[in-house]
């Protein structure tokens, strides 16, 4: 399989497609380009009773420029973030991004997100970015985190950086998987790897069968690892091209922003536990979670992998803006609540399954446009597949 779909890509990849391909930096290639001078952004972030304080802020923006790829070596975040204003209901930052221990191409890459940010009319008027909004306008959109990332332009690049065993480390007929509804085939790069930096993962879905010769590969879900110690996530289609999403008519992968949340920062094991395979995988992957724990154990950072627990604090930051209160939304439009629950009272609320402290929400796609700023828009979805997806 992976020897025929690496003919079709090299017939692809020279007979036109690369004119396609998103602007990214090779992933592959050193990190040449020059730092850009000022990364600097201001910020501001709204507190979600009753539990949110500035410590787990400042844990939440850990996880997420760890997810960017960002080093975060000791003592700089304090020293990238200057606190503006602070009162119970919420914070104002200025965050220099340029001293998170970004790689060159992605403070390059990041540069041009924090142009366009500020040419805007909210940004110019207020002076600030919703904090929620730029966390999903980099981590959440699928283009600006390949971008930030570095991740490879193609599945062809992909697997020539790594070692991929000839034969599937498991294979997951038609429910089998959590992930999707049919087939699912996994691959690992070679199973004697001990550094982390070189072990990588492919999954592949399509549609028909693979025991009954009918399976056509559509959509590859692969991650690696950056230097930082977190997992890399990109989908490529059946022509190699990056894509934004896995789309749900072949399961629940969603974006790469949706595999992050479901691996918390781990290689996750089969949970069908009854597969014939899945001991020796679960095995395995014990293993090799176990290798990435004694390398990350070894990294100087402002982020504890010990504290694992913690990334949820990352995820409220796009969730508490996705899924928004009504009193978010007064304090963001500069409304009383009276004038905010009037304007939404044709709107419907719901409760966040994982977080139903959050109370009554609403959905910022239904409600984005009652703004009376003109913002950036967002993707529709933070974590499926979305009609929009910014690519500045």
């Amino acid at each position: 399989m992976i020897a025929a779909t690496l003919r079709y890509l090299t017939f692809f990849l020279f007979y036109g497609g690369l004119s396609s391909l998103i602007a990214l930096p090779l992933a592959c290639s050193s990190d040449k380009l020059n730092p850009p001078s000022d990364l600097k952004i201001c910020l501001q972030y709204y507190y979600n009773p009753p539990s949110s304080d500035s410590e787990t802020l400042k844990s939440g923006l850990k996880w997420y420029f760890s997810y960017l790829g960002a080093a975060l070596p000791q003592g700089q975040l304090e020293k990238a973030i200057r606190w503006k204003k602070e009162n119970h209901q919420l914070a104002l930052l200025e965050i220099d991004c340029a001293l998170l221990g970004f790689s060159n191409n992605a403070q390059n890459a990041l540069q041009r997100i924090i142009n366009t940010i500020k040419s805007s009319a909210a940004y110019q008027k207020n002076q600030y970015m919703d904090l929620g909004r730029f966390v999903v306008l980099t981590l959440n959109s699928s283009y600006h985190y390949y971008a930030i990332t570095g991740v490879y332009p193609t599945l062809e690049g992909f697997k020539n950086v790594y070692n991929f065993e000839d034969t599937a480390v498991i294979r997951l007929d038609s429910g089998n998987s959590s992930v999707t509804m049919g087939n699912r085939v996994i691959y690992q790069t070679n199973n004697t790897i001990i550094d982390f930096k070189k072990m990588a993962f492919m999954a592949v879905e399509g549609t028909g069968d693979v025991q009954q010769g009918t399976f056509q590969a559509s959509d590859f879900e692969v991650f690696d690892f950056m230097p930082n110690g977190q997992p890399r996530f990109a989908i490529y289609n059946e022509l190699g091209q990056l894509k934004t999403a896995v789309p749900p008519s072949l399961g629940e992968a969603g974006k790469p922003a949706k595999c992050m949340w479901c691996h918390e920062s781990i290689i996750q094991p089969n949970f069908v536990l009854q597969h014939p395979q899945a001991a020796s995988f679960n095995q395995n992957i014990r293993h090799k979670n176990a290798l990435l724990s004694d390398a990350r154990n070894q990294l100087h950072s402002d982020l504890s992998y010990a504290l694992l627990q913690e990334h949820h604090f990352a995820e409220l930051l796009y969730i508490s803006f996705m899924e928004p209160s009504a009193e978010r939304l007064a304090l963001e439009w500069n409304y009383t609540l009276p004038q905010t629950q009037a304007l939404l009272q044709s709107y419907t609320t719901h409760t966040h399954p994982e977080y139903p402290q959050l109370g009554n929400l609403y959905h910022r796609s239904e409600v984005d446009h009652l703004n009376p700023l003109p913002v950036l828009a967002t993707p529709e979805s933070a974590q499926e597949a979305s009609f929009y997806e910014p690519n500045y």
